[in-house]
């Protein structure tokens, strides 16, 4: 009978449930999809191996910013080295250390600063160039699936941070290295 074909054939198939991970609270904003089949043994190595990619994506997250972090200060430590003699000069006319410190804080601030709008433009460009091929695939499943740009929050976000760990690692930088320099 064709209707015990088709009954014997859905009772076979793996039935797979779609669960929705919320990342930033907001719902409908940052949803990761998961795929979780507890009845289809097929498709746990799966499941697993989509976990562990999420996983190593939270890890490699967390280490994005140390880049920001020691290129700033090792400019600054370079910049220190070739100005260690006006360094110096500056320490024996009586210049405090925050004196001292203060155009490296705002080279700091700069290159903390111009980082941040050159990863924007790299997104946005990236973003302007996968768009239409994001939308072609979405189309093709019927989803409604659109790359976002970033908002102004995430701007002032992303300018913040890189030059807020800019700044702070030329001052890390500056705070040990100044020290180490004395008058003779």
């Amino acid at each position: 009978m064709p209707g015990d074909v088709g009954n014997r054939h859905h009772h076979t198939q793996c039935k797979t449930r779609l669960l929705y991970h919320e990342v930033s609270g907001k719902k409908g904003d940052g949803n990761i999809l998961y795929f979780v089949d507890d009845a289809c043994p097929r498709l746990l190595p799966l499941g697993y191996f989509q976990r562990f990619v999420i996983q190593l994506e939270h890890f490699f997250l967390q280490l994005l910013p140390l880049p920001v972090f020691f290129i700033a200060g090792n400019t600054i430590r370079l910049e220190i080295h070739d100005r260690r003699n006006e360094i110096i000069i500056a320490k024996l006319v009586g210049a405090t250390n925050g004196f001292i410190q203060r155009p490296f804080l705002y080279t700091g601030f700069w290159i903390g600063f111009l980082s941040g709008v050159l990863a924007w433009f790299l997104v946005t460009f990236i973003l302007l160039i996968l768009r239409p091929a994001v939308e072609n695939i979405s189309g093709l499943y019927e989803g409604a699936f659109h790359l976002l740009f970033f908002t102004y929050s995430e701007t002032f976000m992303l300018l913040l941070s890189s030059t807020g760990l800019a700044v702070v690692g030329s001052w890390l930088v500056l705070h040990f290295q100044i020290k180490q320099l004395r008058p003779e």
